[in-house]
């Protein structure tokens, strides 16, 4: 028996401008900080617009407002 596995990334931002790519099937939940939403973040750093949380209970900030993940995610998974 032969198993294919498809790998899907996504690669985004941190502040400081880093790439990191995040496998899509590990993505569990996304958060908007509250920076995003007019107010300021008290427990990231500032220029965080979204907190990733994944299914091995680590937790990623980057640049990119949610909706702009969830749009990479929708596209890398349409490839």
């Amino acid at each position: 028996m032969i198993l294919l596995a498809a790998l899907i990334l996504v690669v985004l931002h941190n502040v400081d401008g880093d790439e990191i790519a995040i496998n899509v099937s590990q993505i569990a939940v996304l958060q908007h900080t509250k920076e995003s939403q007019g107010g300021t973040n008290k427990l990231i750093s500032s220029g965080n617009k979204c907190v990733i949380g994944l299914t091995t209970g680590k937790f990623i900030s980057v640049i990119e407002d949610c909706g702009t993940v969830r749009q990479a995610i929708r596209q890398a998974e349409e490839l």
